[in-house]
């Protein structure tokens, strides 16, 4: 896979049957390798053991096993997908007659232990095609200014933005883009995208941040920007999010 690497994908497995753990955390790692992807798998033999863990880390892939004691896979998949409604769910069952059960949490598939290999090879297949929309969507973003032209920017090449009366200025990597249009109208559009509004006159790229001062920013080439006031703290929770990702 070329170009922009997908993100650090945080994985989890349940099973109640170790030797089920282990084959599956073998063959994601395999596949993982395969397609180039970076993924760090945790591994749970309870479902009660992986609730304690979902309370502090956001898994993005579960694979989870349903017919588990005291705490089945569905009612653990409903419990992540509270915190975190972005979570991938995965069953992997040896009971083909929980598919329908399981529709109530909306999982991704549904893999049956009995064709484990052809199904998983299938499942993996499908979530890298969905990485890989999902980071081509992230590459770029449209400015649309005040008199309607559209105006697409690739992430990466964003450093931030700046308000100059009735026109934002886009600094980017290999220069400057000015557009007659508002900080307001684009702070929230911009929000999804990383891009944060540290001030009344500036929409930073957090990936672009190296150092969150209690009164301003200090960017990768060392740009200093204010923050508003009492924002540090926000903006260090927003820094370390974009840092394990």
């Amino acid at each position: 896979m070329g170009g922009q690497k997908m993100r650090f994908q945080r994985i989890a497995i349940c099973d109640d049957e170790n030797v089920s753990l282990i084959t599956m955390k073998k063959y994601i790692e395999k596949k993982a390798a395969q397609y180039q992807i970076a993924c760090g798998i945790s591994t749970f033999q309870s479902a009660e053991s992986m609730m304690s863990s979902a309370r502090e880390t956001m898994y993005d892939i579960c694979f989870l096993d349903i017919d588990m004691p005291q705490i089945n896979g569905i009612d653990l998949a409903e419990q992540i997908c509270k915190k975190n409604p972005q979570t991938m769910i995965v069953f992997v069952s040896g009971k083909e007659e929980y598919v329908f059960q399981s529709f109530r949490v909306h999982p991704f598939c549904f893999v049956r232990k009995a064709y484990f290999q052809e199904d998983m090879a299938r499942v993996i297949r499908d979530i890298v095609c969905l990485l890989e929309q999902q980071k081509n969507q992230e590459q770029s973003c449209v400015i649309v200014d005040e008199a309607g032209y559209q105006h697409m920017f690739w992430m990466d090449s964003i450093w931030y933005l700046e308000a100059r009366e009735k026109y934002v200025n886009i600094v980017l990597s290999d220069g400057e883009k000015l557009l007659r249009c508002s900080m307001k109208s684009l702070e929230k559009e911009l929000e999804v995208y990383g891009l944060i509004r540290c001030h009344k006159s500036y929409i930073v790229n957090i990936k672009k941040v190296y150092a969150v001062k209690h009164d301003h920013l200090v960017l990768l080439d060392k740009t200093e920007l204010p923050i508003r006031r009492g924002m540090a703290a926000e903006l260090k929770k927003q820094l370390c999010s974009a840092l394990i990702r």
